[in-house]
């Protein structure tokens, strides 16, 4: 028997593997319907870094936004370098753009922080200063 009542508008909203009609044969979760195929190819190179089980239903859409961002960065990185070469350099189109971009990679670190993406995220205070059981550095070559 079903669950009873009306669909959350969260669950509606979260787009799984099996309902994308594009799910990975390897098990990672396969992208949202509406990511153009830039993003779909950052969220299968994001997914494909992490373990299977990393990512959950509920990460999906921040997942999402991050495939979106960086996508966005590529196309104001040419931006901004087709800019600075131009024979017209327009400073004031320049300098919004370079904000543009600043506040873009913002949002990327801000997703990747969310999703324990980054090194700092996947730090263990708790192994702070022990040893790894492995030789010293610098006893390893004798």
């Amino acid at each position: 028997m079903g669950a009873r009542g009306r669909e959350s508008t969260a669950a509606l909203s979260v787009v799984g593997a099996d309902d994308t009609g594009d799910a990975d044969p390897t098990g990672f979760p396969g992208p949202p319907a509406d990511l153009s195929k830039a993003e779909s190819a950052v969220w299968r190179e994001v997914v494909a870094a992490k373990p299977k089980d990393w990512f959950t239903a509920a990460m999906f859409g921040t997942l999402a936004q991050l495939c979106r961002h960086r996508v966005r960065a590529k196309q104001l990185s040419m931006l901004i370098d087709k800019i600075a070469v131009a024979a017209d350099f327009d400073v004031k189109e320049f300098r919004d753009l370079t904000r543009d971009e600043r506040e873009n990679t913002r949002v990327i670190e801000s997703c990747e922080t969310k999703l324990r993406l980054t090194p700092q995220t996947q730090y263990d205070k708790s192994k702070k200063g022990k040893a790894s059981g492995g030789p010293a550095p610098w006893e390893a070559g004798e």
